[in-house]
């Protein structure tokens, strides 16, 4: 009997082509296996063209990442990293940029599933500092932006010390190689870093003293979301050796005040405000002062709903740190369990003691977004509730629209747009990362918000329910805080 004679590549099935490209995250790739063969080029373009609107990847501190979506892989490591030993801090904006931080410390990027097979779940010291070397990179093209002036102010901290969102914008130049004029917008968890604002190469600028949320660039303006719902509009220029300044920051959007209730943020609404400008002028950074300042951190922000009127207060305007305060800042043992339960961006409903270590709770996050067309702004409140004895799932999402000339929020609603919701564009959230993004059918729906949450659904606000959308499981393996969104570039051929 004579053998078989095998058969050819290009006779592969095209089912297995399919799951073989949907193993092929990275565009350049794709393209490759397209170039084979005409029947490797046809199975890869229906494939693609079933995912139009290709979702993005979840990255975890640790630079894995997992794509999304039915036919979700995860991948162990990005490749082409600069360093071996980076931590992933957050999407850096879009466009494929992700913010790094080279280091040797491994508490950001070790798992907590890790951390307790090797019995190192151990709480952060503030008495060891690490090198950090911080940077922008893409791994699409390649492209690398070291941001020395975030290496001169926390370059050497505590595991205490937490950049929460690194934020690029282009205002010239197409972005894919990292020419351009670069503005990167840092939050941190220090009082005095509250918000800081660099040009890689030029020099930096630093808003102490606020109690930051969240940020978004809405064209050439920066704005922040406070604990309050304000929102703080960031006037940016730069001097003459473009070196980037704040000329001054105002508030825009206020929230209602209950009766009686004294309005500490008002400071900001004046357009006049000169003490705003001279405290930026003197926090402005000659790189060389004392780094230990650093360790200064600002409250979890974590808040019991009963204790809310009570806590507002000291959620106020630009204060010197007490004492008092600091202690509260760095005991992170007093509110450990909480920060079990929420990260800074969130409302526990449920106060973190033994009397209600086995009930609900629900969890409240607010993240800042421009909407895909990039003329309005976003706020998103997500609720999220945690069962004692089950998974946590969206309990309901609320999203609202910056009126900016009314000075306040007005919430979408059922049939807003034409289409009801979000009409025409979905939203992708996390601490680290937002972004609204046009719906182009196939893998990105109309009206949906994903969070990167532990939660195995998305929200629908065309009827303002929760669906079932399950991610692979290992997005679990970090606290959802650290984790970010990365829209790869569309292939097109």
């Amino acid at each position: 009997m004579s053998p078989t004679c095998p058969r050819p590549w290009c006779d592969l099935p095209a089912d297995l082509l399919g799951h073989v490209t949907a193993r092929l995250p990275f565009p350049a790739d794709r393209a490759h296996f397209r170039a084979v063969c005409r029947a490797w080029h046809s199975a890869a373009r229906e494939h693609d063209a079933r995912r139009r609107g290709r979702l993005p990847w979840i990255v975890l501190p640790d630079a894995s990442f997992c794509t999304i979506g039915d036919d979700g892989v995860f991948f162990d490591r990005i490749p082409g990293l600069p360093a071996e030993n980076v931590t992933c801090l957050g999407g850096g904006g879009g466009g494929g940029w992700l913010a790094l931080d080279c280091t040797d410390s491994v508490h950001r990027r070790t798992s907590l599933l890790e951390k307790i097979l090797t019995n190192t779940l151990l709480p952060t010291r503030c008495d060891v500092k690490h090198r950090h070397t911080y940077l922008l990179h893409n791994p699409f093209t390649n492209a690398t932006v070291p941001l020395p002036e975030l290496d001169s102010a926390f370059g050497h901290v505590t595991d205490e010390f937490e950049i929460r969102k690194v934020l690029m914008m282009m205002r010239s130049g197409d972005g894919d190689d990292g020419d351009g004029d670069v503005v990167v917008a840092v939050t941190t968890n220090s009082y005095k870093y509250s918000v800081v604002v660099c040009r890689p190469g030029k020099g930096m600028c630093v808003v102490p003293n606020l109690h930051i949320l969240d940020v978004a660039f809405l064209a050439d303006t920066l704005y922040a979301v406070t604990v309050d719902e304000d929102v703080i509009a960031f006037d940016l220029t730069e001097d003459g050796n473009g070196r980037p300044t704040v000329a001054q920051y105002k508030r825009v959007i206020r929230r209602p005040l209950a009766d009686g209730e004294e309005d500490l943020g008002s400071w900001m609404d004046d357009d006049d405000d000169d003490e705003g400008e001279d405290e930026l002028s003197s926090n402005s950074m000659e790189e060389e002062e004392d780094e230990s300042n650093v360790d200064e951190l600002s409250s979890n922000g974590e808040e019991e709903e009963e204790d809310e009127d009570q806590e507002s207060d000291d959620e106020a305007a630009p204060h010197d740190t007490t004492e008092e305060e600091e202690d509260a800042f760095n005991s992170y043992g007093k509110v450990a369990r909480t920060v079990e339960y929420a990260d800074e961006n969130k409302k526990v409903a449920a106060a973190a003691d033994d009397d209600n270590e086995h009930k609900d709770y629900t969890t409240t996050a607010r993240y800042l977004v421009a909407s895909s067309d990039g003329k309005e702004l976003l706020m998103v409140r997500h609720h999220q509730q945690t069962p004692p004895s089950s998974g946590a799932y969206t309990l309901k999402v609320e999203v609202f629209r910056a009126d900016l000339s009314l000075r306040e929020w007005v919430p979408i609603v059922a049939g807003d747009g034409g289409g009801g919701g979000l009409a025409g564009e979905a939203l992708f959230l996390s601490r680290s990362f937002g972004k609204s993004t046009p719906a182009y059918g196939g893998g990105v729906e109309e009206g949906l918000v994903y969070v990167a949450a532990p939660v195995d659904d998305v929200f629908d606000t065309r009827c303002w329910v929760p669906r079932t959308f399950t991610m692979p499981w290992q997005r679990k393996l970090a606290a959802a805080q650290l984790l970010t969104w990365l829209f790869p570039p569309e292939l097109v051929v």
